[in-house]
C-alpha cells in the first residue's frame, strides 16, 4: 500500500502467477489487481480491489466449466476486499484478502494470505 500525499488513503497493487492443470491441459496465467485502501490507524488498513486474469489458455480459475465450452473466462473481472494487519512482533504487515467474480455464474474465488516487510 502506497500512501497518497497527506491523506488517509493509499493505492494497492498485486500480481501473481498461477500454474495449474485443467481438464484439457496445463496452463499459466497472471492475475493483476489494483485497488485503494484507507488507513484506519497504524495497525489496520482495509482495502478494496478490482482484478483481471491473463492466460495462455482459455481459462483462469473456473474449473466448473465444461472443458469443451466456448466460454472465455479470461474475460472475467474480479472484485475483492481485504485488509493489512500490523504484526505486533516484527516490523511487517499481514495481508488477508479475497476476490470473487460473478462472470457467467461460475463464481470464481481466491483467497490471498501474505506477509510483507518494509525495506
Amino acid at each position: 500500500m502506497i500512501p497518497i500525499g497527506d491523506t488517509d488513503f493509499g493505492v494497492y497493487g498485486r500480481g501473481n502467477i498461477i500454474s495449474d492443470k485443467y481438464k484439457t491441459g496445463h496452463f499459466w496465467s497472471w492475475n493483476m489487481a489494483v485497488g485503494a485502501g484507507y488507513y484506519l490507524n497504524d495497525s489496520v488498513i482495509p482495502l478494496a480491489t478490482v482484478g483481471k486474469c491473463f492466460s495462455n489458455y482459455s481459462t483462469c480459475y473456473f474449473n466448473t466449466r465444461h472443458p469443451t465450452a466456448n466460454d472465455d473466462d479470461i474475460d472475467a473481472i474480479y472484485y475483492g476486499l481485504g485488509a493489512y494487519i500490523k504484526d505486533p512482533f516484527f516490523n511487517g504487515m499481514w495481508e488477508i484478502s479475497g476476490d470473487w467474480s460473478p462472470y457467467k455464474g461460475y463464481n470464481g474465488m481466491s483467497l490471498y494470505i501474505g506477509y510483507g516487510v518494509k525495506f
